[in-house]
C-alpha cells in the first residue's frame, strides 16, 4: 500500500512512525530540507523536499498509485489545496487536516476532492467529552465507527429525572435528548411510552447520536456525581464547542479569555454562559 503525507511537523511524525511500522510503503514530504533531515533519522520511509500542493512535486511522489494520500501540515489551506491536486491527478483516498470551522457544514467538509477531514479541536473536545460525561455509565457500546451510541446507566438517588415521565424530560432536553429504548426495573424489562415515569434504581439505555446520548447521559446523572460548574480556558473554536455542550446538559459554564474583542463575540453566541 502506498502512503503519501504532506507535512513533516509533529503530526506528520507520527503518522509516518506509526504508519511505517506495517511494512507500508510510505512517502514523506515537506518543502523544509532541514526538517526533512532531522526526521530522517528516526523513521524508515522515502523523502521528497517540495511543496506538498504543487503539481510538480506530487507527479515526482507519483499519484497513480497513491492508495491514501494525508494532508497534515499547519495550515488549512495548504492541506485542502493539496488533497484537491492530488485528487485530481489521481489519488485514491484523500484526508487532510483542517481545523477552521469556516469549511465546515454540520462538521461535514463542504469542499470536493477531499474524502475525510480531520478536525483536531473537534477530536481533542471529543476526548473531554469522554471524560466529563461517562462517569455514570455503566454500558457503553458504539457502532458505526463511533456515530451511534448505547449507553446504560443506573438512575442514582437524587437524580433530577427520578419521578418524572420521559415526556417531561424530553420536554427539558428538546432535540438534545437521546432516545430511552429500555428501562430495566428490578427483574422486569419495560418498553418505555412517553408516560413512563423514571424511578430510583432503574437501568435506563440510552441510544442515538453520540453527542446526545453524552448530553442524556450528563443530565441523567445523580445530583451529588454530575457536573454543575465547568470553567473553560480559552474561547476558541474548541472552547466554544465544549461549552454548547455543556450548556445544552444544563452545567454552568464560564469562559476565560485573554481577548476582550472574542470575549464579546462568544458572549453573543453563547447567551448563557458567563465570559
Amino acid at each position: 500500500m502506498k502512503i503519501v503525507i504532506i507535512g513533516a511537523g509533529s503530526v506528520g511524525y507520527e503518522v509516518t512512525r506509526t504508519i511505517s511500522r506495517r511494512e507500508h510503503d510510505v512517502v514523506l514530504v515537506d518543502q523544509d530540507p532541514e526538517l526533512l533531515a532531522r526526521v530522517s533519522e528516526q523513521l524508515d520511509c522515502r523523502f521528497v523536499a517540495g511543496n506538498g500542493a504543487s503539481p510538480g512535486t506530487l507527479l515526482e511522489v507519483g499519484m497513480e498509485d497513491c492508495d491514501l494520500f494525508a494532508a497534515v501540515t499547519n495550515r488549512d489551506e495548504i492541506n485542502i489545496m493539496a488533497c484537491q491536486t492530488a485528487d485530481a491527478l489521481g489519488a485514491q483516498i484523500k484526508v487532510a487536516r483542517v481545523r477552521e470551522e469556516d469549511y465546515y457544514q454540520d462538521h461535514r467538509l463542504v469542499l470536493k476532492g477531499i474524502d475525510l477531514a480531520i478536525n483536531p479541536d473537534h477530536e481533542a473536545v471529543g476526548t473531554i467529552r469522554e471524560v466529563l460525561y461517562q462517569t455514570g455509565a455503566k454500558e457503553i457500546h458504539d457502532f458505526a465507527d463511533g456515530k451511534v451510541r448505547i449507553v446504560g446507566t443506573k438512575v442514582e438517588p437524587g437524580s433530577r429525572v427520578a419521578g418524572r415521565t420521559l415526556m417531561d424530560i424530553n420536554r427539558d432536553l428538546g432535540q438534545k435528548m437521546a432516545l430511552v429504548t429500555t428501562i430495566v426495573r428490578g427483574e422486569e424489562t419495560l418498553i418505555p411510552r412517553g408516560d413512563t415515569v423514571v424511578q430510583e434504581g432503574d437501568h435506563v439505555y440510552l441510544s442515538g447520536q453520540r453527542r446526545s446520548v453524552d448530553r442524556s447521559l450528563l443530565y441523567f446523572g445523580a445530583v451529588g456525581k454530575r457536573l454543575e460548574r465547568v470553567m473553560i480556558l480559552g474561547a476558541n473554536a474548541m472552547g466554544r464547542e465544549l461549552a454548547r455542550d455543556l450548556l445544552g446538559a444544563g452545567v454552568r459554564v464560564k469562559i476565560v479569555d485573554p481577548d476582550e474583542e472574542r470575549c464579546r463575540r462568544v458572549s453573543e453566541q453563547l447567551k448563557n454562559a458567563l465570559v
